[in-house]
């Protein structure tokens, strides 16, 4: 996660704002996340249960920086959890730590959002 973190810095993205989610993201670089997901892959729900305590309210906090709206937030942390359910047997650690697993997921899901309301909006207007 440290050699991501360091890119997004240099690429501009990490702002004073940001700074609470980058450090949670430090926080969780144990192998406690890693092995909830092995177990997500094996289908124990209990470890997704686990992984949801462990990691939703930064989740949530990214989806709310993103999109601004609580309900759309919650919407998008509950999406990304069952897609990390889906997706559970193709992560892979080289890339990245657990909780930036889930994270990814997250971020695109809201971003994903925010291009729909876009798109929503345009259409209305024409």
């Amino acid at each position: 996660m440290s050699r991501a973190l360091a890119q997004s810095v240099t690429a501009g993205y990490a702002t004073v704002g940001m700074l609470p989610l980058l450090l949670a993201v430090l926080a969780h670089t144990g192998a406690a996340e890693e092995s909830l997901l092995r177990r997500m892959a094996a289908g124990d729900s209990m470890a997704l249960r686990q992984l949801y305590e462990r990691c939703s309210p930064t989740v949530l906090a990214l989806a709310l920086r993103i999109l601004r709206n609580r309900g759309e937030a919650e919407d998008v942390v509950q999406e990304a959890f069952v897609e990390a359910w889906k997706r559970a047997r193709s992560f892979d650690p080289r890339r990245g730590t657990a909780f930036s697993f889930v994270l990814a997921i997250a971020r695109s899901r809201a971003l994903d959002r925010l291009r729909s309301r876009g798109a929503e909006g345009r259409a209305t207007q024409a």
